[in-house]
């Protein structure tokens, strides 16, 4: 149960859908040309760029990788 809300969790945080991303490609149907288009759009793009910064500054305020050690151990124990 833990690992579907985890799951669930970092789906809403994922680039895409906080704006800070392009959408995701099919990998089995993505060309170079397609990567090195969606890559040129997402850097191109000031309001990406504004939104990972301040994605950006938010992890830095979180103790991500303690928080992340908790529910492993947790998960595990």
């Amino acid at each position: 149960m833990r690992w579907c809300a985890i799951y669930r969790v970092s789906c809403r945080l994922s680039p895409e859908n906080s704006g800070a991303g392009g959408k995701a490609l099919n990998r089995w149907k993505t060309t170079s040309n397609r990567i090195a288009k969606e890559i040129n759009k997402v850097s191109g793009s000031q309001s990406v760029v504004n939104k990972a910064v301040i994605i950006g500054e938010s992890e830095r305020q979180e103790n991500g990788v303690a928080r992340a050690v908790k529910v492993i151990e947790e998960v595990f124990n």
